[in-house]
């Protein structure tokens, strides 16, 4: 399993906030290596990565 950082679980709960009650957030993971690992949250203006294991 892996950890989030903070700014990464204030971004989920407002994304899970948001949607309706029956949709999902979905977290596209490629193969990596997790333990020990965090999942942070990185604003990123493009869109294109906005989440990253640290």
């Amino acid at each position: 399993m892996f950890q989030m950082t903070e700014e990464a679980r204030k971004e989920l709960q407002k994304r899970n906030q948001s949607r309706p009650s029956k949709q999902l957030v979905r977290l596209q993971m490629r193969v990596h290596y997790f333990r020990n690992k965090k999942l942070d949250y990185l604003a990123d203006k493009t869109g294109f990565k906005q989440f990253d294991m640290v």
